[in-house]
């Protein structure tokens, strides 16, 4: 049985007050309560897909797109025009415009947040043969897609799927263009991924990186900048890492944080807001 859905994605950011003001001016989203100063959990108010978790790193933020270990979050938007629009104004940038994926019923973008983690906003058309895709309740939905990169796809899909029990939906080839423009790459340059299935309509979508993408660099202590544990149901609790960098973590569906403390009050409110 695969675990699965994805319960949050943790990102390792230089201020989480200043980046949770930016996800929830640019989503609509909330505040969950949580039990630590240095880290904010915002996810949205319909409770559909996975939350984001900022904690402090001291750490810089890597260049989006570039290093091994989890790459990118994934949300499901009912209008991806008007997402980027949103995230644009409250301090998101812009990496590639709303594009159709190819044949595939579904437009996306792609962001960078403050911690150097790709954010990528998908509009979903209409069903794509051989994999669930979620249904949405908000305009911007939770964490539906994690996306990992690595220098050996074959090796990093092998631990995902042994020890997720993931399924495999897919193994093409792909003009993937906000990588393409991260590494100086002609846009018809293709790429090799593939994508696993998770419970729930989830998934992890892994990508083979070009060979100048490096290991991510690390501080003394404390959190790794950028996107760096996925949490995901499953029976039974268990972390691990990944070949080339990036952290899982499984969690029990029953359990429940008892944290009664909410920091609202110490994010810093986008003008949007």
């Amino acid at each position: 049985m695969s675990a699965g859905p994805i319960v949050r994605v943790t990102v390792g950011v230089p201020d989480p007050p200043t980046a949770a003001g930016r996800y929830l001016a640019a989503f609509g989203w909330t505040v969950r309560p949580d039990g630590e100063r240095d880290r904010i959990t915002v996810g949205p108010p319909g409770g559909q897909g996975g939350d984001v978790r900022l904690v402090r790193t001291e750490g810089s933020p890597p260049a989006p797109f570039t290093t091994y270990g989890w790459a990118a979050l994934e949300l499901a938007v009912r209008d991806v025009d008007q997402a980027v629009l949103d995230a644009e104004r409250a301090g998101f940038t812009v990496l590639v415009p709303p594009l159709r994926l190819g044949t595939l019923p579904l437009r996306a973008a792609q962001l960078a947040g403050t911690g150097g983690e790709g954010v990528y906003l998908t509009q979903i058309l209409g069903e794509v043969p051989g994999f669930a895709l979620p249904r949405q309740r908000d305009p911007v939905d939770g964490v539906f897609i994690a996306v990992l990169a690595t220098p050996d796809l074959e090796e990093s899909r092998r631990v995902v799927e042994s020890r997720l029990g993931a399924v495999r939906a897919s193994d093409r080839r792909a003009r993937i263009q906000v990588l393409n423009h991260a590494f100086g790459l002609p846009d018809t340059t293709e790429h090799r991924l593939s994508s696993v299935r998770l419970a729930e309509r989830a998934a992890i979508e892994i990508d083979e990186y070009p060979g100048t993408a490096r290991p991510r660099a690390a501080p003394r202590s404390g959190p790794v900048p950028g996107m760096g544990v996925v949490t995901v149901h499953g029976a039974e609790p268990a972390a691990f890492a990944l070949p080339y960098g990036g952290l899982v973590e499984v969690e029990p569906a029953t359990h429940i944080y008892r944290t009664p403390v909410s920091y609202k009050e110490t994010i810093r409110p986008h003008p949007l807001t």
